[in-house]
């Protein structure tokens, strides 16, 4: 169930791509780092004592299951691209809230868009559930799901990749549910090659090489997670984009 409140991007790499098609010499990250020290780094998994693996901690307790998670029947639906339909002053309503409320809502939000930006503007920004998804996705009157894997779609130029890439987000968020604070992290690059292997596999597949670097152009660490599918959807747009309204 989505949370009211929204949070800052926490950044997972796809870490299987370390094997698979990093180039040589570089670590496996989001991105390939820049010059300028851009890219975040991987999630290094600890000593195996610390997740309560290793063979002098028997008793200890993993915060997750490693059981394969079928994620391929995730609903998802393509980005509805309204180009232009709020400025990027909308980054900074998104930024003022959250400074000034930490435990800001998307209503919160929504009511901060209409007054600050524009009533269409919030029009793009949320939308039902239909045959394409708003960045906030809404149902009956609740918020449903942010829709992430629209601006991967967007970044990318591939709606294949968008929607693998949103069901494996899923998977990740299922598999470490129970796990907080470093146990996350440990979890979030664990489960790619057991529980979610599948989606992990099938977000290579759909995407490619550029894989992270789509993934970190949308969620930018330390940014408001939601603040990338405004910018592709409701900002930006995209002429290369499947979908449009």
């Amino acid at each position: 169930m989505m949370k009211k409140a929204f949070a800052l991007a926490s950044v997972t790499a796809l870490t299987g791509l370390v094997v698979a098609v990093a180039p040589a010499g570089c670590t496996p990250d989001e991105a390939a780092p820049t010059d300028d020290g851009g890219g975040v780094a991987d999630v290094k998994r600890p000593p195996p004592s610390q997740i309560g693996d290793d063979e002098d901690d028997p008793g200890g307790e993993k915060c997750y299951a490693e059981k394969a998670l079928d994620v391929s029947g995730v609903k998802y639906q393509a980005p509805r691209i309204r180009p232009g339909a709020c400025t990027e002053g909308v980054l900074k309503v998104i930024d003022d809230l959250v400074a000034g409320n930490k435990n800001a809502t998307f209503q919160d939000l929504k009511a901060a868009i209409v007054a600050e930006e524009s009533t269409s503007c919030a029009e793009c920004v949320f939308g039902e559930d239909g045959d394409t998804w708003a960045p906030v996705v809404e149902s009956a009157g609740k918020i449903v799901a942010v829709n992430g894997g629209g601006c991967v779609a967007i970044v990318s130029a591939k709606d294949d990749c968008g929607k693998a890439y949103y069901q494996w987000d899923e998977c990740l968020g299922t598999a470490c549910k129970d796990c907080s604070g470093s146990d996350r992290s440990v979890c979030l690059e664990a489960v790619q090659s057991t529980a979610c292997k599948g989606a992990s596999d099938a977000l290579l597949g759909a995407c490619g090489k550029d894989v992270n670097a789509y993934i970190n152009a949308c969620f930018k660490p330390g940014e408001i997670a939601v603040k990338g599918p405004i910018r592709e959807q409701c900002v930006k747009g995209s002429e290369k984009d499947a979908s449009t309204d």
